[in-house]
């Protein structure tokens, strides 16, 4: 078996093309690191995101059916509440579609979110 395994995956191809990710977290005492650049929300605007588990599983299943995501999964911490997805087709339209069911209660233009695409997610 090959120690190098990890080294052999073009990390920065076709597998991140289609990845996107739309969500908030609050600012840390470790902050981004070498990632991309973050905005931070404030308490009140993440616990107006967060679902219940039973609801996010329904947002979920209805986003795949509805769109050109893949794949998708939620990242739900006391500190970040985070949708990925995965598309072969328009990011955008999925990104829409993402921003309809899981950030529709955030009031104004929502400049606390972070949506992020390929690489830098």
């Amino acid at each position: 078996m090959k120690d190098d395994v990890m080294n052999s995956i073009d990390i920065n191809g076709s597998l991140t093309r289609g990845l996107m990710m739309v969500g908030l977290c609050l600012k840390n005492s470790i902050g981004s690191g070498k990632g991309p650049s973050l905005v931070y929300a404030t308490p009140e605007q993440l616990r107006l995101v967060k679902i219940p588990h039973p609801e996010a599983v329904a947002c979920l299943k209805n986003v795949h059916g509805q769109s050109e995501i893949h794949d998708c999964w939620i990242w739900n911490t006391c500190n970040r509440f985070e949708v990925y997805a995965v598309t072969e087709g328009n990011t955008e339209s999925c990104e829409e579609s993402l921003l309809a069911a899981f950030f529709d209660e955030l009031p104004g233009d929502a400049d606390c979110l972070n949506i992020l695409h390929g690489e830098e997610v």
